[in-house]
């Protein structure tokens, strides 16, 4: 996984949950799937299905704005 993310030139945290734990404890069901996560630990957004890049974009900087 190092070696695909520094092959990408991916530069942010990447979460690997490969037992599952952060997608039972979010209760996500489908693939694909995403969601928003406060620093408190709670589900602020979630969709499945693919998003595009600039309805991410906009909900994280809403989430980062109220923290700043």
């Amino acid at each position: 996984m190092d070696d695909t993310i520094a092959e990408l030139g991916i530069t942010y945290p990447v979460a690997v949950d490969e037992d599952k734990d952060t997608w039972d404890a979010y209760g996500m069901r489908f693939y694909p799937s995403w969601a928003v996560i406060s620093p408190e630990g709670e589900l602020v957004h979630r969709q499945v299905g693919n998003v595009a890049t600039d309805d991410a974009v906009m909900l994280i900087e809403q989430e980062l704005a109220k923290i700043s």
